[in-house]
């Protein structure tokens, strides 16, 4: 199907072009190709495929009433990276945390390598189970699924309380210096005295 746009191709089977030059070449694929000028046709490159030119950003809106209002998550002109709305005036119910506790957890959080069951291949990835996760932090909304925020803020409370407990020794280090040299000043004096006793 081609409901519209200019230079689109719907090639395949069930595929889908709309837009400016979109290539819908394969099977089940759908290509949605912005109106960026001098730039190549945007294509799938397989079957069931979904692609989606859009050099202006990604907008994924799940909440508010208006664009002044909308949240959720955005990919940027010419960026590679999600960026979640995370705004202070979004959020209620706001509570510190035990950075401390949050370390301790966090290293008794089983770790491990594995392959997504669906994924083709033999690519790696590493990370906790969602169960366990869930099991030690009580974030989400359900027990199969991490949310990459609460990973984030995990990871963020982690580093700092290794540091926090980093400081703690070596303050306790510094102190410890500072009674030695203390001690070592006390000792000089004592030999100093007795080496003149000794001579005079």
């Amino acid at each position: 199907m081609v409901p519209g746009g200019s230079g689109n191709v719907a090639a395949g089977f069930t595929s889908f072009a709309a837009g400016f030059d979109a290539r819908a070449n394969h099977a089940g694929c759908f290509v949605f190709s912005d109106a960026s000028n001098g730039v190549n046709p945007t294509s799938c490159f397989a079957s069931n495929e979904i692609v989606i030119r859009g050099l202006g950003g990604f907008y994924f809106w799940t909440h508010g009433t208006s664009d002044d209002t909308y949240f959720g998550a955005r990919l940027a002109p010419g960026t590679g990276a999600w960026a979640t709305y995370s705004d202070r005036n979004g959020k209620h119910q706001v509570a510190q945390v035990d950075v401390d506790d949050v370390l301790d957890r966090v290293v008794a959080l089983p770790i491990s390598t594995w392959q997504w069951k669906g994924e083709p291949g033999a690519v790696r990835h590493m990370g906790p189970m969602a169960q366990d996760f869930h099991r030690a932090f009580g974030l989400g909304d359900r027990d199969t699924q991490i949310v990459t925020i609460d990973a984030d803020g995990v990871a963020l409370a982690a580093i700092q309380g290794l540091n926090a407990k980093l400081e703690a020794r070596l303050a306790a280090r510094d102190s410890e210096v500072a009674a030695l040299r203390s001690e070592l000043a006390q000792l000089r004096s004592l030999v100093s005295s007795a080496v003149r006793g000794v001579t005079e």
